[in-house]
């Protein structure tokens, strides 16, 4: 699972919104709290990241 910040903002309070938003994601979704996920800065995309959303 990733999440993704669309632009640039501050990195204390966007790694912190980040990180609650996946938790919520996680809870809701019913998935297990040791759920991997990793924040991906605008401009950090690869190839594999990128190629699901198309």
């Amino acid at each position: 699972m990733g999440l993704y910040t669309a632009r640039p903002v501050k990195a204390a309070v966007s790694s912190r919104k980040a990180s609650s938003a996946a938790q919520e994601y996680v809870t809701k979704a019913g998935l297990p709290p040791y759920t991997p996920v990793a924040r991906i800065l605008e401009g950090g995309e690869n190839e594999v990241f990128e190629d699901f959303f198309d």
